[in-house]
């Protein structure tokens, strides 16, 4: 959501810079307000307020930046999403100081688009782990075409920019929501297979980190030595058996080596150099690697 030129025009509706205040784009079709809790009622009756919309409620809960993400869509009261956003004004709902509330310039978003980006921007934040998601449930989809990702997916890069800009940056991955997609991302990634046989299949993924080699939970590994297997190999996949390996040769856990022959002897459960036999996805070895 970076690396493209983009021109936010910012209006000070209630002349403040700390007060209601609205986001436009002349590219995109959304607008962007952003309302302080006590002044919600003071805008009630805009009529852009009257639309149908995302909006975003941020605060703290359990001393943690905290959101809650909804839609709102128009009512027979004449209520649209101001209407639904003062509906959270309750003691149960209480951490919230600010909503954002994302309309159509042209009223033009409908139930389907409204279903799709709530569900999108849940997912973002979740998937962010910036705020803690004050939603009870995860939204619907609901059924859509392509032509609603096309037309929607430029309107959430232009919210999360806007977010961002005004002090609120809810899609960014953390550190620790980065660690926990991958945490091995940096690492050098390898690999060892073979075919089935006596000896069965060999499908292992070995991480370089520093000077230590791991053995990725899920690999397989061989289930049967050969007869020049190293003595202290069989010894350790002895005792690891059961326990980190289970009978088919599925590794139940990550295993860390201090060497790339010792992974490789250990998968192959047979004399293994792990320089030649360890390769990277194009074929390389970790010889060449190095």
């Amino acid at each position: 959501m970076a690396g493209k030129k983009t021109l936010i025009n910012l209006t000070l509706i209630d002349g403040t810079a700390d007060g209601a205040l609205k986001c436009i784009n002349k590219v995109q079709d959304g607008v962007i307000f952003r309302i302080n809790l006590d002044d919600v009622p003071n805008h009630l009756n805009m009529p852009e307020m009257k639309q149908c919309g995302i909006y975003f409620l941020f605060g703290k809960k359990n001393g943690k930046a905290a959101v809650y993400i909804g839609q709102a869509n128009t009512r027979k009261n004449g209520n649209g999403i101001l209407g639904r956003v003062a509906e959270h004004k309750k003691p149960q709902e209480d951490f919230w100081n600010q909503a954002f509330v994302l309309i159509s310039s042209g009223n033009t978003i409908g139930a389907t688009e409204l279903n799709y980006l709530e569900n999108q921007f849940c997912n973002l934040a979740i998937n962010a782990g910036a705020y803690e998601i004050v939603n009870a449930a995860d939204p619907n989809t609901g059924n859509y075409s392509d032509e609603i990702e096309i037309t929607m997916d430029p309107l959430i890069e232009y919210t999360a920019t806007c977010l961002k800009v005004l002090g609120y940056d809810l899609f960014t991955a953390t550190e620790k929501a980065k660690e926990k997609e991958d945490p091995f991302a940096e690492c050098l990634k390898l690999f060892m297979n073979r075919d089935g046989g006596e000896r069965g299949i060999v499908d292992a993924k070995v991480v370089k980190q520093g000077e230590q080699y791991i053995l990725l939970k899920d690999s397989i590994v061989a289930i049967k030595p050969t007869t020049s297997c190293p003595k202290d190999v069989k010894k350790q996949r002895e005792e690891l058996l059961s326990d980190k390996v289970d009978k088919t040769g599925k590794v139940l856990e990550n295993i860390t080596f201090n060497s790339p022959s010792g992974v490789s002897q250990f998968v192959m459960y047979a004399a293994s150099n792990g320089k030649i036999d360890l390769k990277d996805a194009d074929g390389k070895t970790l010889k060449e690697l190095l």
